[in-house]
């Protein structure tokens, strides 16, 4: 039986070094908001994404998607507590189960055949979590596996006595079974609140699966694309140079 899915997108995050004074998911690249982009290349998978903000940003969220004509479900985290306060944010609107798509806000070139073929490997594998990686040599996260099994992913800023800033990264997009991760991230472990940051994180969450028996696995499919990300205006910069040359 073919899962439903259900896309999931916090955005409730103004992004501060970005140095905009409008959250960053809605810098028009190519006169296209990055938000939208986003939900344009999952829209076959869900038409009506679950869209996560702040409230006081919900009018020019609104004007936005009205000009494209989207209709997501929003929700709203109005203190910034963490990506997995926000996630949690959305349990209401996603039946137990589903399977997520879940990605962060800020990706304006997530590729449709990356997205269709991890999506492919995490039906084929019967995974519970699975992830899209990519080599890299100074990662902000970094995959830990043992014996070719996936058992955490590390933030580096999190984790610096790590020598280890080279591996394997994640670019920020997950496919999981909604029920055994709503349930991990409500238990409020010790290891879900950041080191320098106090908030509820999201990564660690794979370490606790993987401990807890479930079948995790990341699939080093990421194209040149799908690792341009946009928070500073140095990152912008590279997008258009990266584009261009392309």
């Amino acid at each position: 039986m073919k899962s439903k899915y259900s896309v999931l997108i916090p955005a409730a995050g103004r992004g501060s070094r970005s140095g905009l004074n409008f959250p960053k998911c809605l810098y028009r690249i190519e006169d296209v908001p990055i938000l939208v982009r986003i939900i344009r290349s999952l829209y076959t998978y869900d038409p009506n994404p679950v869209v996560i903000i702040n409230e006081k940003d919900k009018q020019i969220y609104d004007e936005v998607f009205a000009e494209f004509e989207i209709r997501p479900r929003l929700v709203f985290q109005n203190e910034p507590k963490g990506m997995g306060d926000a996630v949690l944010k959305a349990d209401t609107l996603i039946a137990d189960d589903e399977t997520v798509l879940l990605t962060w806000s800020d990706i304006p070139y997530l590729n449709a055949f990356t997205i269709r073929n991890v999506i492919q490997c995490h039906e084929f594998h019967q995974n519970d979590f699975s992830l899209v990686t990519s080599p890299c040599t100074d990662c902000y996260t970094v995959l830990k596996r043992e014996s070719g099994k996936v058992v955490s992913l590390q933030e580096t800023r999190e984790n610096r006595n790590d020598d280890s800033a080279g591996g394997e990264r994640d670019i920020g997009f997950f496919v999981f079974r909604k029920k055994p991760v709503f349930e991990m991230l409500k238990l409020n472990s010790p290891e879900a609140f950041g080191k320098t940051t106090g908030e509820h994180g999201f990564l660690y969450l794979i370490k606790l699966l993987a401990a807890a028996g479930y079948k995790l696995q990341g699939y080093p499919l990421a194209t040149p694309d799908d690792l341009l990300s946009f928070n500073t205006p140095e990152d912008l910069e590279n997008i258009i140079k990266s584009r261009k040359e392309g």
